[in-house]
């Protein structure tokens, strides 16, 4: 699901309506089984936790330690998420392109560090 995430967002196209909806109905499903699963998981581990079975609990804890939200290579897309260079597709505006990446007016006397550290108070 991920790579194929990773080819629609690479694509220079703009997505029409309802290949968004549909696309946004995906992930939705996708990550909704997830966080199910990941519930079991934990209700499972607090369970057996209890009753005290530590072979049972060795092996959930294993599997509890496996990311659930990877592609084939996790450390890879991780690191093109934090070091590549942002790509924005050609169809953007200009100021679509400015709030992406923070340029925009609107932006310009947000102090990034202290709303980052907690000391700035929300507008709404």
């Amino acid at each position: 699901m991920v790579e194929s995430m990773k080819k629609v967002a690479g694509m220079d196209v703009e997505l029409t309506a309802e290949e968004r909806n549909l696309l946004s109905v995906t992930c939705k499903n996708v990550i909704g089984a997830r966080r199910a699963s990941w519930r079991r998981i934990s209700s499972l581990e607090q369970k057996e936790g209890n009753k005290g079975r530590e072979d049972k609990l060795k092996m959930i804890r294993k599997y509890r330690q496996m990311p659930p939200f990877t592609g084939e290579n996790g450390k890879k897309t991780t690191d093109n998420i934090l070091k590549c260079k942002l790509s924005l597709p050609p169809y953007l505006t200009q100021e679509a392109r400015d709030l992406l990446k923070k340029a925009h007016p609107f932006f310009r006397h947000i102090n990034w560090e202290e709303l980052l550290a907690g000391k700035v108070e929300p507008l709404l």
